[in-house]
């Protein structure tokens, strides 16, 4: 799939005013047919109604992959529901274009996309779920227990669900590229560039998987780290650099490892680990556990000199007898333990424990 390619179709189609904002009733539609190498165009457009989710399946029925482009304030729960089961289902893909709002069922049905693509200037907003009784309107229990068992099944985390569903029904939280990462909900931001006002690319931003105590060894950029910058400076300063592959930003010193690759990883609870999908699986995920200042007492068995910090944790890594390590940076000296020992505070030390 030419995924660059059928973004600029998108934007051509929104240009020409083929993506508008109905007043009424939704309107569920193909708008561009795909082939073998390009999706088709689905878009939903306007309030969502019982049974707009039967429309869609109809609709969804008659292509093989497709993006689904949504705007949409929201309306009937269970239809945006089961329109996001639909697209999971169909493995489609689901947009939010600039000035475009995507609300409250609308959003959850935009959850269910494989690839979920929000431009920049984009509307995503969630609320809980609710019922009007008397003309009031009150909080479903039974709507947020609807809205919960759904994106437990889309695998969304406990966090990204309490997130959604948090906000009260007269209220509305709408969704960041920020706040989606920071609570587990995987997104794709893109950029519509123009030079020339007759024509226009759309760029893509890096997305990257965000691993919270994860630290990335090895394949450091020249110059590293960068210092004094907050962990949002640090991901910005990878996607802007074509080098940039991975990065680890450590939170305790507010300094940034910008990386060609990534291949190796420790945990450490003051990084986080910041990588593009296509490296999941790739990444030898360490047992060991690193310690800032930290002396393993004793039970050593062997150590080795001149040696840098990564070589100490690879040997106790490939090493079944070694437990632990101590590593004295000032003298380059690696001790590597075969039991844990007695844990003691010492500056100019790091310790693994596995």
């Amino acid at each position: 799939m030419d995924f660059m390619g059928f973004l600029a179709r998108l934007l051509i189609l929104a240009t020409i005013g083929v993506v508008s904002i109905p007043t009424f009733a939704a309107e569920i539609k193909i708008i561009e047919n795909g082939d073998a190498q390009r999706p088709a165009i689905i878009s939903i457009e306007g309030p969502l109604l019982l049974n707009d989710d039967r429309a869609f399946a109809q609709v969804a029925l008659t292509v093989e992959s497709a993006i689904v482009i949504m705007s949409s304030d929201g309306g009937n729960l269970r239809a945006g529901i089961q329109i996001g089961k639909a697209i999971r289902l169909k493995e489609f893909d689901t947009l939010v274009m600039k000035n475009f709002p995507c609300a409250s069922a609308c959003a959850l049905a935009w959850l269910g996309g494989g690839r979920r693509l929000m431009e920049p200037g984009s509307q995503v907003g969630f609320h809980a779920a609710y019922r009007e009784e008397g003309g009031k309107i009150e909080e479903s229990g039974v709507g947020n227990a609807l809205a919960g068992s759904y994106l437990n099944q889309l695998g969304l985390p406990e966090r990204a669900i309490a997130y959604i569903t948090s906000t009260a029904p007269q209220s509305i939280q709408w969704l960041t590229v920020e706040d989606a990462r920071n609570n587990g909900v995987d997104v794709i931001s893109f950029e519509v560039n123009s030079s020339n006002g007759k024509s226009a690319t759309i760029q893509p931003s890096k997305v990257y998987k965000i691993s919270e105590g994860m630290d990335l060894f090895g394949l450091d950029l020249p110059n590293m780290p960068l210092r004094d910058m907050a962990m949002d400076t640090c991901q910005s300063a990878c996607s802007s650099n074509s080098a940039c592959k991975a990065f680890t930003f450590n939170r305790k010193s507010s300094t940034c490892f910008l990386k060609s690759g990534a291949t190796f990883s420790v945990g450490y609870e003051f990084a986080v680990a910041g990588y593009p999908s296509d490296l999941i699986g790739k990444i030898n995920h360490s047992a060991i556990s690193i310690h800032q200042r930290t002396d393993v007492v004793g039970s050593d068995y062997q150590h080795n000199d001149g040696v840098s910090l990564e070589r100490c944790i690879r040997d106790c890594d490939e090493n079944t007898r070694c437990r632990a390590f101590t590593y004295i940076a000032k003298k380059q000296q690696c001790w590597l333990k075969s039991a844990l020992g007695t844990l003691k505070s010492k500056k100019g030390v790091v310790s693994g424990l596995k």
